[in-house]
């Protein structure tokens, strides 16, 4: 499968390389991770220990089988703008937030599947992606249900990554959101490392703030 990864950052180059093996990728980041890329190759630590090969650029093709977007949710809208007109067969959001896939839908002529990912990731290097936890991809249609497409870009994931098609994906993104509200804002805030929420003065601050999350949805 021809796959564009849209937000080759951390979790993208990550989620990129770990199908570069069974699949076309490209990856769309920026200088100088994308030069990087192109001339050594993408080196993958941590949990994983290995070089790929992906393509990379810094412009979105103008058309893929499937198209991962993992930018930051905030520039949802301007990806979308980019990938706008372009020749896909689907894509897919595996970003963090919500409304993602609706911001998307708004600009692509492709369908769009939601999804949710905890696999952990961090950019190291220009070129180089530690993997800091494995996790696993849910992916299925944004108002939940089964779909022959979400199946089809389940089975092409999974070549790389721990995979699950989903009928509820609406309730999977609310937990998502939970977990986050939880655990990134009460961490950044406090500016204590995750595991600190454990035992720390914080607990009650990120079960207050996920379940809070758990009302609204």
């Amino acid at each position: 499968m021809d796959i564009c990864v849209f937000g080759a950052g951390s979790l993208g180059s990550l989620v990129g390389g770990l199908l570069a093996d069974d699949h076309e990728v490209t990856l769309v980041g920026r200088e100088p991770h994308v030069r990087a890329v192109r001339k050594r190759g993408l080196q993958l630590a941590g949990e994983f220990d290995r070089t790929v090969y992906p393509g990379a650029t810094t412009d979105p093709p103008a058309s893929a089988d499937l198209v991962l977007v993992t930018v930051k949710s905030f520039d949802t809208a301007a990806a979308a703008a980019q990938l706008a007109g372009g020749a896909f067969d689907a894509v897919l959001s595996l970003q963090n937030g919500m409304g993602n896939e609706e911001t998307l839908a708004a600009h692509v002529s492709a369908p769009v599947l939601a999804g949710t990912c905890t696999y952990g990731a961090r950019l190291t290097d220009p070129g180089v992606v530690e993997c800091t936890g494995v996790g696993g991809v849910a992916l299925g249609p944004p108002d939940g249900g089964s779909s022959e497409l979400a199946d089809r870009v389940g089975t092409a994931l999974a070549a790389g990554l721990e995979t699950t098609v989903a009928g509820d994906m609406p309730r999977r993104l609310w937990a998502k959101l939970a977990v986050n509200a939880g655990i990134n804002a009460v961490t950044a805030l406090a500016r204590v490392p995750n595991g600190d929420l454990v035992d720390g003065p914080a607990r009650t601050v990120a079960h207050d703030a996920a379940s809070e999350t758990a009302r609204v949805a």
